[in-house]
């Protein structure tokens, strides 16, 4: 029995000593830390930046619209090409012409220039931009006008130095959807007619729909001699109008629509 136990105990330290000598780390030592090694982040792509010499884009200006026509006596309507023979007008009247608008932007400046042949190789011919006259109110309540006969702002019209009898009563230019935003320039030139005259006028909208109202002063003899007025033209007089440079519109008065 007791050699029984001897042996057990060599046992046992033999088991003892051999772990003490394992490579290994020892029984209860403390577990290592491992370190992470952090990954490298991928860095952020960024717009690509706008070149130096890039400008924006620039802001395209609103498209506009516009229309000039001639009123017809005889008609009793708004014409986008000529007054035809006996129109209803007599040497030293006025027809009314129409500018319209459409498509304006409130707040936005629009000039309107008017161009005229104020003298041709028969005769005088359109003597200047005059306001209209009272038998020709219904006009203004006709298509493609404003409808309305009471106008949302007037201004006389400049005379012109080199007539004498352009100075009358009612000589206005009417609005609507408008203000008068610059004093009018010309007519030009200031000499005595050639061929030619223009009238500018610059306004500023307060509505989308803009309108504008003047009349064409017709030449009679009675001005100029005898034979030297509107009805001895033999060839169309021509006037234009131009909105903010656009392309001109013109209106025509064919021979034989003004009487004497």
């Amino acid at each position: 029995m007791g050699i029984v136990v001897g042996l057990s105990s060599l046992l046992v330290l033999a088991v003892v000593l051999a772990q003490s000598d394992d490579s290994g780390p020892a029984i209860g030592s403390p577990t290592a830390t491992v370190t992470s090694v952090p990954r490298t982040a991928s860095p952020t792509v960024s717009a690509s930046p706008v070149a130096a010499n890039e400008s924006p884009t620039a802001t395209e200006t609103p498209a506009i619209e516009f229309s000039f026509q001639i009123w017809s006596r005889s008609d009793g309507r708004w014409r986008s090409d000529a007054l035809a023979k006996s129109a209803g007008f007599k040497e030293g009247e006025t027809a009314p012409l129409l500018v319209r608008i459409d498509g304006a932007v409130v707040g936005d400046v629009y000039e309107i220039n008017f161009r005229y042949q104020c003298r041709t190789k028969d005769a005088a011919a359109i003597d200047f931009i005059d306001g209209i006259q009272a038998k020709d109110s219904g006009a203004l309540l006709a298509e493609p006008a404003a409808k309305r006969p009471r106008p949302d702002a007037t201004l006389p019209i400049p005379t012109d130095p080199s007539i004498k009898f352009d100075d009358g009563a009612g000589r206005l230019f009417r609005v609507w959807g408008v203000n008068f935003h610059q004093p009018p320039v010309g007519p030009s030139p200031r000499s005595k007619c050639q061929a030619q005259k223009e009238l500018s006028l610059t306004l500023k909208a307060f509505d989308d729909v803009v309108f504008l109202v003047v009349g064409a002063h017709l030449s009679r003899a009675a001005d100029w001699g005898a034979g030297n007025g509107m009805s001895s033209q033999r060839a169309a007089v021509s006037i234009s109008a131009s909105v903010n440079g656009l392309d001109r519109k013109s209106v025509q008065v064919s021979p034989g629509a003004v009487s004497p």
